[in-house]
């Protein structure tokens, strides 16, 4: 089995980017999703949208039972 593949592009303008990503989130390929924002404030980016115009999630069901888990609350 194919492991999932997530593309992660940042597009810059001055002290702006665009972050998109393409391909498939799961909790093999959440890191670099995560990493992106935090590597446009280190290199002194002050603004960032990200973009998610061909994104699939796989396990939607469980991605609930992660948000609550990390938030501490119950959904």
């Amino acid at each position: 089995m194919a492991l999932p593949q997530l593309n992660v592009h940042r597009y810059e303008r001055g002290t702006r980017a665009l972050i998109t990503l393409t391909g498939e989130i799961d909790l093999a390929t959440a890191p670099p999703a995560r990493e992106a924002p935090a590597e446009c404030l280190s290199d002194d980016i002050r603004s960032s949208l990200p973009s998610f115009p061909v994104v699939s999630f796989p396990v939607a069901g469980a991605r609930s039972g992660r948000i609550s888990a990390a938030t501490g609350s119950a959904l």
